[in-house]
């Protein structure tokens, strides 16, 4: 993360240089180096920026989340990862004779929080909740411009499988995906 940063100085001045994130300039500017993660807990070389991608109907019409309904997504890791940060995103898709929203004043309408999250953790066999429940979207992940960012890097070693749980909360169908932005080594 140290190593594919902009090196940056507020004043102009060339002596003051310090290391800026492009990940997360958008979110806090020229402040963004005090959210990066010590050097001490990342690996020496090696890492490559990667995104863990749950999609559930964007490029699978078939994992599209029905109305009030949950779909389930397993993702195994073939190197270890270092997560930094998750954001997602959610719409109503197309009419496709895919959705077939309730009758009501709101049909078709999204709302919000539009799904409830979690993601699980499966290592030697055995399997954990990185929430003590589902949550809202608004509490799980952040958004493309403002991702949600970890307090400290999670590290997901090679062979672990990652999976993500949404549940639509609304009275349509629903495409969501979810991201956990990081690097792979």
């Amino acid at each position: 993360m140290r190593g594919n940063q902009l090196i940056f100085s507020a004043s102009g001045d060339r002596r003051k240089l310090y290391p800026v994130s492009p990940y997360l300039f958008s979110q806090h500017q020229c402040d963004n180096w005090r959210y990066l993660p010590d050097d001490k807990e990342l690996p020496l070389h090696g890492m490559k920026t990667q995104t863990l991608v749950f999609d559930f109907g964007f490029s699978l019409p078939a994992m599209i989340v029905g109305p009030m309904d949950s779909q389930f997504f397993p993702f195994t890791l073939p190197n270890n990862f270092l997560g930094i940060a998750a954001a997602g995103v959610s719409d109503v898709p197309p009419s496709q004779n895919v959705t077939t929203p309730a009758a009501g004043a709101l049909a078709g309408v999204q709302i919000s929080p539009a799904y409830l999250v979690n993601i699980q953790q499966t290592h030697n066999g055995n399997t954990w909740q990185w929430f003590n429940k589902d949550i809202t979207a608004d509490e799980a992940v952040g958004t493309g411009e403002h991702p949600l960012m970890f307090t400290s890097p999670i590290f997901l070693p090679a062979g672990d499988t990652v999976s993500c749980i949404v549940r639509n909360l609304g009275n349509t169908s629903l495409r969501a995906q979810i991201t956990i932005l990081g690097a792979s080594f």
